[in-house]
């Protein structure tokens, strides 16, 4: 009688199991993850770029009829009716009109229009900017030149110099309350002439600098200036600036600085026309005063990198733990049904040994006793006589 076959062993972990194990690696990670990201300082600087609703108290409405110059207005058109009506009194009125006026004028004052809220940076000549020429690279006024084309180069350059002595002197903070946020890449790339001399912000990734010498002595102490290329996202942005930031890395590695971050507020000139080896690039041309670097990220103490390592390595070995644990609650139940298994194999067994001896039994009661069992010596069949 064949053996049953036995079922076969159930997988090494349940669907469960699995399920538990992906959400505890999960929770690792993201516990990891949001310690790097909570320790970042950039990460609140949201919170102090969040400006509280103004709770300014708003000046009570003054009503038309309280007003000077209401009153003054309706006798004014009182008196002029009656003296457009035939009358005997008709030349009277004239002279209390104009007597009328010039009293109410001379203690009634005007209402003064209060300035429009300017600029806080120096703002820059529209006449002499309107000199730049696009799409041109940085063009001067040779001196050995004396045509028509020197003119324009000249007007190309006053506008630039015209506005390095502006970034000069004004000062970085001023530049920034001043500076637009909402214009975009394309419509100064198709649109110069409506944003020339704006001052616009840009924050993106600074990616080499270089000194831009001045051939001309407007500035006083001052023969340089430094210019470098920001990317925001796929556009670029050409700027130059008076000031070096502190924190930027050597000038030796100038060429390739990858600086993520970077804040510039500068004035709009031009569409600059650069060269390289690869062709002639279009870049939007800023000039401003420096630049704003990312605050340094905050230096881990002992105790801040002795509790990170505690924390990830506790974490780990609490995965490890839950790992060890399902794996070893998965064994156990194998080895239950295992041993269930082997028991009712073992019964299967025992129950078909019984039956195959009774069976033996009965054939050899029944066997024909003329044909006896052959002898045995020693386990083996006697050799014949």
């Amino acid at each position: 009688m064949p053996l049953p076959r036995p079922n076969p062993p159930p997988p090494l972990f349940a669907p469960k199991d699995v399920l538990r194990l992906v959400a505890a690696l999960s929770m690792m990670v993201l516990l990891v993850f949001a310690i790097g990201r909570f320790k970042n300082p950039r990460t609140w600087l949201w919170v102090e770029q969040t400006k509280r609703p103004s709770t300014a108290a708003q000046e009570p409405e003054i009503a038309p009829s309280a007003s000077p110059l209401y009153r003054q207005a309706l006798i004014s058109q009182a008196i002029g009716f009656y003296a457009l009506t035939p009358n005997p009194f008709t030349p009277i009125a004239f002279m209390a009109l104009g007597a009328e006026g010039v009293a109410s004028f001379e203690h009634v004052p005007l209402p003064v229009r209060p300035p429009p809220s300017g600029r806080h940076a120096p703002p820059p000549d529209g006449n002499i900017l309107d000199l730049a020429i696009d799409r041109k690279g940085f063009l001067t006024d040779d001196p050995n030149e004396s045509d028509y084309n020197n003119a324009l180069k000249k007007g190309d350059a006053d506008a630039r110099y015209h506005l390095f002595e502006l970034a000069a002197v004004a000062n970085a903070a001023d530049l920034a309350q001043d500076a637009r946020r909402d214009v975009r890449y394309t419509a100064l790339m198709q649109k110069p002439q409506d944003y020339r001399g704006d001052v616009i912000h840009i924050q993106g990734q600074l990616r080499w600098l270089r000194t831009f010498e001045l051939t001309r002595s407007t500035i006083p102490g001052v023969t340089h200036f430094y210019e470098g290329l920001i990317t925001v996202g796929p556009d670029g942005y050409w700027a130059l600036f008076k000031d070096l930031p502190a924190g930027l890395p050597p000038a030796a590695q100038w060429n390739n600085l990858y600086v993520h971050d970077v804040g510039f507020d500068g004035y709009f000139l031009k569409v600059l026309l650069a060269k390289n080896s690869k062709g002639a690039i279009p870049f939007p041309l800023l000039i401003g005063r420096t630049l704003v670097l990312p605050p340094p990220e905050a230096e881990s103490s002992l105790e801040a990198s002795f509790w990170t390592l505690l924390i990830v390595v506790g974490g780990a070995g609490l995965v490890l733990s839950v790992i060890f644990w399902l794996h070893g609650l998965s064994e156990r139940r194998y080895a239950a049904r295992l041993a269930a298994v082997r028991a009712k194999a073992q019964a299967a067994r025992l129950e078909s040994g019984e039956t195959d001896v009774a069976e033996s039994a009965s054939a050899h009661d029944n066997s024909d006793s003329d044909f006896p069992e052959k002898p045995r010596l020693n386990g083996q069949q006697r050799p014949p006589v």
